[in-house]
């Protein structure tokens, strides 16, 4: 059972890392209470990472 957690946290964040856009919905709750100016800077900083 040790060793299957770094499997779950590998698998966790590859699921993070290739699927982007798939990501918009969790990435839209975690910001509904930010204002609009910050959480459209957080998304530009999100997806410009993705890309590179």
């Amino acid at each position: 059972m040790e060793n299957s957690f770094p499997i779950f946290s590998t698998a966790v964040l590859l699921f993070f890392i290739l699927d982007p856009f798939g990501n918009v919905p969790l990435l839209l709750s975690m910001l509904k209470n930010i204002d609009n100016t910050n959480s459209a800077n957080i998304v530009i900083k999100y997806y410009a990472g993705k890309s590179s």
